[in-house]
């Protein structure tokens, strides 16, 4: 005390010091605080009783001044008692000199004290008569400690049940651990010790019970006390007979019993608020174990069982109500020694009443929950597995019929617990099982539905980041808006509710990488951070959550106020984390991370330092064996690696190394992470490879990690579609020869279908799709170095256009399966069409009412299902003799390959250019080696392509229009491109194939190709290529009829399905659509239509012409059903960031090819699209051809001609009258009035001849003037 004071002193400037009842103090305290006190440069003053020895030997030289009692002052305080006393008042009344009397007596009795005073008129307040009174006074000691010993007498000499009551004061006074309320001393006195009982009705007024103390003890404002620190020390030292044994276990029994009522009258009371009458619980359940932890030290009480035999009835219920007490403790101070007493109180509890004597369902359900919170805070596996085994003996005793709601909840929370700890798959499932019961149980109205429905999907979507299975996000996210549909905004548990669904749409996003979801999961989570109050104990965590959302925006986005946002939101969220917090370390994870992102981007070094300063501060913080070590190494070796990229730091390269390793280390088998993790550690290993020239083992280490992440059969396919590319990268970059590079192909192949599966919508897929782009390219060039072009084939059908592959497998015929089984064939017909319509786009916006918003995710879940059961229906049709391949995309590729002609695959990869050629009865694929045409090539052809058609005003922006092409005088950049895809592309291939020129002056019918370009030569005129310039003019036009398919697939399927059309559907409908709202008229497409429904009536075709606002968008769709073939003249749209939505423009509305794809039309024969881009798709999908044309042929046109850029008005009439004067008069001779599309291939390349002699000129503008005319299918 006395360094503290000269600590606390040293800096002052002027001191005071006052020090009140130093008397008080032990006499050694006494001596070396006087001694220090005197050599302080300080004004003292001291407040004490005489102590003249002290202060003569240490102070001597002080002014002292005696302070007592006056006697005017005693004579006042006798006056006052007697007039607050109705029996004194009465006795003395009218007598002035008997009440002279008194106050002279007790004047010269007390000594000039008040307590004495005080003690004296307490001992004659209850006189009967003059004499009486001061024969009592005559009794009274004058000294202090005469008067305490003469005050307990009187306090002895009462009745039994009096001195009882003075006791147990005395015992609460001397020993709480805590002052005690007058309310709270009552409820104490009532408890019976006795009976351990407690009964309201047995508690004592207050003035009772200070008439039994004898004026021993007062009632302040806020609790009973003892009137003055000496009568506390001269009861402490009096002994009782009054109580059986210590204190300690009678105060103790006294809680438990208290409490054990309590708990009782809760569990019974219909109101969810407590009565006024429990005063002493807060006390109770604060110090009951305090109380029974001073009770185990005493020889004469045994631990737990203290004051009660163990055969005692209540001893049980006590034991557990103990161990809840205890546990309530350990949630206020979090000291672990409280909730293992609490654990084994409730053991023995348990062990009692498991004997039979007892309630062993409540001790087993309390046990339970102690275990589980327990695991919570220590990870110990072995609480929480026996929490689970606890559970489930509870819930076996209880009987059929009567389900225990509370235990198959926590047995659940039990189960999730351990899987976030394990991963098992198994208790995830069993958790999710139980949830739903208790889902099942839980009636509309109840209170807790909301918590349990929040509780089930928090668990469903744990099962989702284990495996992938988009339908357990979907209801994931479903009971999480349904618990926040239903909940009050202002109910104290919304918060709670909005972060978890915003938690949920923030998976979804990063599965999806739909904007709206992100916008959705921040919208959430900053309404739950504005539900919660400043101080709440959970705004840190919903801060964290906002924050990653936050995060991962800006990754998708670059938005950089985002990620501003979101270090500041963490920063915050880490501010309001006190040291030493359990989850102090993820939030500081959380912020390392955030500032990584930001270094990514800005490569600002300050980033770089702080991210690394707090991810290794959340690494030391974090506990060795803790379940949540490995998430904290992970990014930390993540920054080590970033260091080293960006510094070449040896260390930081090693350190990546070691981190990553000791984080696969605690990662146990089947975890969802598991293929990111090894990811990582194969990056790190490369990377280090790389910097130390080959001295480690660690390209092969890198390989083994990519291969085991790719190969798994659990976590986010994402990830392990990650680890396959870089498996077939390293063992491309260092083992060119390897097998392994076919292996690792088609695993990577085979994992794009999952990410792109069918129980997405359409939209969904291709956004998926991105992660894939030039995938089954580069398989294809390996495939061909190693002389492998059947496998080539297969992989560029396996990757190109997934989205059409598995339409056209929904409508597959089922004729054959028929014969098979029936019942399955018409189950997949039924699932198929269900499957068409729900994978259309669904409406959704930020805006949207939650209700309707949960209407549409119910649709989605409902799209999944369907998804799982057309897998399921597969299955079962590949399971019967004869159909292993039914629906397998290259099962059929070469039985039903079109006899007119070649169909051409043309790969064009950075490391090389190849041709594939399938011809009818050949028993392989044809591999045609392109030397001469590079990657380089081709994307100067499209780079240049692109310039050209801006320059002259018939890029992507502009529309079909009546002004001409715009001049460019000299330009022969487009000759020069189709000039290099001849030489370089279609010749060699023709000179492969053995075809020659044609002599079409003489009748000669030229042969069919079909050219099925994939990536950048998707986007090329292929179909033009040729020498436009100099005295040798030829082009493909002169060797062949070309058309266009966008995979061999898709032209095979039509050669199997070709059939005549219906009659009663076969014709033509054609329409235009001039005059759309803010786009150029287009009045040439008018005098189109008309001039070929001109010539169809001519020929007796059967056709309908409706002209502009004649037909709405849905009619169309009509007409398109009820005639064979169409005729369509008028602007389109193509829109880039959404494919789907790139439409037809009709004067009202528009069509667009997210709807055109959904149609089935069983008897489309032609589709003609005389406008502008029909055929040009986005290069971020170039191999799914997501263009308008292959959306004709997907509703079931088996022809169409389309265009790659934008065409004359004017010149667009002479090319259809053209193209339908040769159709109507070559085709198959029918002169019942129906339409045959089926030379229309034959048709444009007439009607291109004709309009090529038209123009009389192979100039640049006249090649931009037919070629972009192209043909699709049969």
């Amino acid at each position: 005390m006395v360094t503290v004071l000269r600590k606390v002193v040293q800096p002052l400037s002027k001191l005071f010091v006052v020090i009140d009842g130093l008397d008080e103090a032990a006499n050694d305290v006494k001596d070396e605080l006087l001694d220090e006190l005197g050599s302080l440069p300080a004004n003292i003053l001291l407040t004490s009783r005489p102590m003249d020895l002290f202060s003569m030997n240490h102070m001597p030289d002080a002014l002292r001044v005696t302070i007592e009692a006056h006697s005017e002052d005693i004579e006042a305080f006798v006056e006052g008692r007697v007039k607050k006393n109705s029996r004194l008042r009465s006795i003395l009344g009218g007598k002035p000199e008997l009440l002279q009397k008194l106050k002279t007596r007790i004047k010269d009795t007390s000594w000039g004290m008040f307590l004495v005073a005080r003690l004296q008129m307490d001992a004659v307040h209850n006189c009967r008569s003059v004499n009486d009174l001061f024969k009592k006074l005559d009794g009274v000691p004058s000294g202090l400690d005469d008067m305490y010993h003469h005050t307990l007498q009187r306090i002895l000499s009462q009745e039994e049940e009096d001195v009882g009551i003075a006791s147990r004061v005395f015992f609460w006074l001397l020993h709480a651990f805590a002052p005690l309320s007058p309310e709270e001393l009552q409820e104490a006195l009532a408890v019976s010790f006795e009976d351990r009982s407690f009964d309201p009705g047995d508690i004592v007024p207050i003035n009772v019970i200070l008439s039994v103390c004898c004026g021993l003890v007062e009632v302040t404002k806020t609790a009973v006390r003892f009137i003055h620190y000496t009568a506390q020390e001269y009861i402490k030292a009096a002994s009782f007979d009054a109580l059986p044994g210590p204190p300690s276990p009678f105060l103790a029994t006294t809680c438990l019993v208290y409490l054990t009522w309590h708990l009782t009258s809760l569990e019974t009371s219909e109101s969810s608020t407590e009565p006024e009458t429990f005063q002493f619980a807060p006390y109770a359940y604060k110090y009951v174990a305090k109380h029974a932890q001073e009770s185990q030290g005493d020889e004469n009480h045994d631990s737990l069982s203290f004051s009660l035999p163990e055969d005692h009835a209540s001893l049980p219920t006590l034991l557990g109500n103990l161990g809840r007490s205890l546990r309530q403790r350990f949630e206020q101070t979090g000291d672990l020694s409280d909730i293992d007493e609490s654990i084994s109180a409730q053991q023995k509890a348990m062990a009692i009443a498991s004997e039979g004597r007892g309630d062993l369902v409540t001790q087993l359900s309390s046990l339970g929950a102690t275990l589980l919170q327990r695991f919570e805070h220590t990870g110990i596996l072995s609480d929480v597995s026996e929490a689970i085994t606890t559970y489930r003996r509870m819930l076996a005793l209880i009987p059929d019929g009567q389900p225990d709601i509370p235990a198959l909840s926590n047995l659940g929370l039990s189960f999730v617990r351990r899987f976030d700890r394990t991963g098992n798959p198994s208790d995830i499932a069993e958790a999710i099982s139980l949830q739903a019961k208790v889902l099942e149980l839980t009636p509309d109205d109840h209170t807790d539905l909301p918590s349990r429905l929040t509780t089930l999907g928090s668990s469903l979507r744990r099962r989702y980041e284990l495996t992938g299975e988009l339908s357990d996000l979907y209801e994931s996210i479903s009971a999480h808006q349904k618990a926040v549909e239903i909940t009050p905004e202002d109910h104290p548990c919304m918060p709670s509710f909005l972060s978890d669904l915003g938690f949920a749409y923030v998976r979804r996003f990063k599965r999806t990488g739909e904007l709206l979801d992100s916008a959705e999961a921040i919208s959430m989570q900053r309404r739950a951070i504005k539900l919660t109050p400043g101080g709440h104990t959970y705004l840190p965590a919903r801060l964290n959550v906002l924050g990653s959302s936050l995060a991962l925006r800006f990754e998708h986005t670059g938005y950089l106020p985002d990620i501003a946002e979101a270090i500041a939101v963490h920063q915050w969220a880490v501010k309001l984390t006190p040291a030493g917090h359990s989850h102090l370390p993820y939030r500081l994870n959380f912020l390392g991370r955030a500032l990584a992102r930001r270094f990514e981007h800005s490569g600002d070094i300050v980033d770089m330092a702080e991210a690394m300063v707090v991810q290794q501060n959340a690494v030391d913080l974090t506990p060795q064996g803790h379940p949540d070590l490995a998430i904290m190494l992970i990014d930390l070796g993540d920054l080590f690696l970033d260091r080293f990229r960006q510094t070449g730091c040896q260390s930081d390269v090693e350190d990546a190394v070691s981190t990553h390793q000791k984080v696969v280390q605690l990662t146990p088998h089947g975890h969802p992470d598991y293929p990111s993790r090894m990811n990582a550690l194969g990056c790190a290993l490369l990377a280090r490879r790389v910097s130390c020239n080959g001295i480690h083992n660690d390209l092969d280490q890198s390989i083994a990690c990519f291969k085991a992440a790719a190969t798994c059969t659990f976590g986010p396919p994402h990830s392990r579609l990650s680890a396959a590319k870089y498996w077939a990268g390293t063992v491309l970059g260092y083992y060119p020869e390897s097998l392994e590079i076919m292996t690792a192909f088609d695993v990577a192949l085979g994992i794009v279908a999952l990410i792109a599966g069918l129980e997405q919508t359409v939209q969904d897929r291709y956004t998926q799709l991105q992660d894939a782009a030039d995938l089954a390219l580069d398989a294809a060039s390996i495939a061909f170095s190693q002389g492998r072009a059947d496998k080539a084939l297969d992989w560029l059908e396996e990757g190109g256009c997934l989205v059409w592959n598995q339409l056209n497998h929904l409508r597959s015929p089922l004729e054959i399966l028929r014969t098979q089984n029936a019942e399955l064939a018409q189950r997949i017909a039924e699932v198929s069409r269900k499957l068409e319509n729900a994978g259309r786009s669904r409406v959704l916006y930020f805006d949207m009412p939650l209700a309707e918003k949960i209407g549409v995710e119910e649709e989605t879940r409902n799209h999944l299902k369907l998804a799982r059961e057309w897998d399921e229906l597969l299955k079962m049709a590949r399971a019967i003799p004869g159909f292993e391949t039914f629906l397998k995309p290259s099962s059929v590729l070469l039985r039903h390959l079109p006899e007119s002609g070649p169909i051409v695959v043309i790969n064009a990869h950075r490391s090389r250019c190849d041709a594939i050629a399938l011809l009818a009865g050949a028993d392989e694929p044809i591999h045609i080696p392109l030397p001469n045409f590079t990657p380089d090539k081709a994307n100067w052809c499209l780079e240049t392509l692109r310039t050209v058609l801006k320059r002259r005003h018939l890029g992507p922006d502009s529309s079909r229009g009546i002004r001409p092409i715009a001049a460019a005088p000299k330009s022969h950049c487009l000759g020069i491109i189709l000039r290099g895809l001849w030489d370089g592309v279609v010749k060699p291939i023709l000179d492969a194939l053995g075809f020659s020129r044609g002599n079409q002056s003489s009748g000669e019918v030229l042969p069919r190709i079909w050219w099925c370009p994939t990536g950048v030569m998707s986007f090329l005129p292929i179909h033009a290529a040729g020498v436009y310039d100099g005295p040798n003019i030829e082009s493909v036009l002169d060797y062949a009829v070309s058309s266009y398919t966008p995979t061999v697939t898709m032209l095979t399927d039509l050669v199997r399905n070709s059939r005549h059309v219906e009659k009663d559907v076969s014709g033509l409908f054609l329409t235009n659509q001039p005059n759309p709202t803010g786009l150029p008229p287009i009045p040439g497409t008018t005098t189109e239509v008309r001039s070929i429904f001109t010539k169809a009536e001519e020929v007796g075709v059967r056709a309908l012409k409706l002209e502009g606002s004649a037909v709405t968008v849905p009619k169309c769709l009509e007409y398109m059903a009820d005639y064979s073939s169409i005729h369509l003249a008028c602007h389109t749209f193509q829109k880039a960031a959404d494919p789907l939505q790139s439409r037809f423009l009709f004067n009202e509305g528009f069509l667009d090819l997210g709807t055109i794809m959904h149609m089935n039309l069983k008897n489309g024969d032609l589709a003609f699209l005389s406008a502008c881009h029909t055929s040009t798709g986005q290069e971020k999908f170039s191999d799914e051809a997501v263009h308008l044309a292959a959306g004709m042929l997907a509703a079931g046109y088996h022809r169409v001609v389309a265009t790659m850029w934008v065409i004359s008005d004017e010149l667009a009439l002479d090319v259809a009258n053209d193209f339908y004067g040769h159709l109507l008069t070559h085709g198959t001779g029918r002169t019942d009035g129906t339409f045959d599309g089926s030379q229309s291939a034959y048709a444009l390349h007439h009607a291109i001849q004709q309009l090529r002699l038209h123009l009389d000129s192979d100039s640049e503008t006249a090649l931009l003037t037919w070629v972009p005319y192209v043909h699709f299918g049969y």
